[in-house]
């Protein structure tokens, strides 16, 4: 017999039609990037080494310093001479046993869909 709608009714004995969806294998990776904390670095240094290194003062600032009045007699004050604070450093010509260490980095990953991706390819199939 014949519906109305033009498909087949099936009368006793019948089967029914199984159909499923067929697509293509397609993987399509996401774009992703590392979103990631500054650098948390220290610089450790074992026992200097002094062996190649040697003083270097820069040049004293002093100057001369005489009392506000004058005096002629002998038991006045004289001018005396004061200088800075001696501005002094170690020099030296070979490196030193220092390491730099990092902490591992503190990174978050940012995933978006890959624009290069397709749309799936898909097609019914009915049995």
């Amino acid at each position: 017999e014949r519906a109305a709608e033009g498909l087949v009714q099936l009368g006793q004995g019948g089967c029914e039609a199984a159909c499923t969806w067929q697509c293509a294998s397609s993987s399509c990776e996401q774009a992703c990037r590392p979103i990631c904390q500054p650098p948390t670095c220290r610089t450790r240094c074992a026992s200097p080494d002094t062996s190649s290194c040697r003083m270097k003062c820069q040049e004293p600032h002093c100057a001369v310093v005489c009392p506000q009045a004058g005096c002629g007699s002998a038991g006045c004050s004289k001018c005396s001479t004061q200088c800075g604070p001696s501005r002094c450093f170690l020099q030296c010509d070979q490196p030193q046993p220092c390491t730099s260490e990092c902490d591992k980095p503190q990174c978050d990953w940012r995933c978006q869909p890959n624009s290069g991706c397709g749309p799936a390819d898909c097609g019914m199939t009915c049995q």
